[in-house]
């Protein structure tokens, strides 16, 4: 499988590795499930298809540490071939704070 990252998605993955490394691995750990599995990952980290996308290809993988509001979302690509990934985007869901992943 070819793995593509956007310079956004690479940018974001930087500045959460250096503010917040309990964080970082969560989220790393997340995206190594998705990679192994590929369309077999599941949920809670693994959604395909989503609902704001026409797009079936498109999913996201979702990562949290209970007790904390941060819920770190990455969008993706991946095609029914599983020959590659695209890491597009990364963000938290929920956050409102200055400096924080988007």
């Amino acid at each position: 499988m070819k793995i593509i990252r956007t310079q956004r998605f690479i940018a974001t993955l930087k500045a959460l590795q250096k503010g917040d490394d309990e964080l970082f691995v969560a989220v790393a750990a997340d995206l190594r499930y998705l990679i192994e599995l590929k369309r077999g990952a599941q949920l809670p980290q693994v959604r395909f298809g989503l609902a704001q996308s026409e797009y079936d290809v498109i999913g996201e993988v979702r990562s949290h540490i209970t007790g904390r509001p941060e819920f770190i979302r990455v969008l993706f690509a991946m095609p029914h071939d599983e020959s590659l990934c695209a890491f597009l985007i990364m963000g938290d869901k929920n956050s409102q704070r200055e400096g924080a992943p988007s």
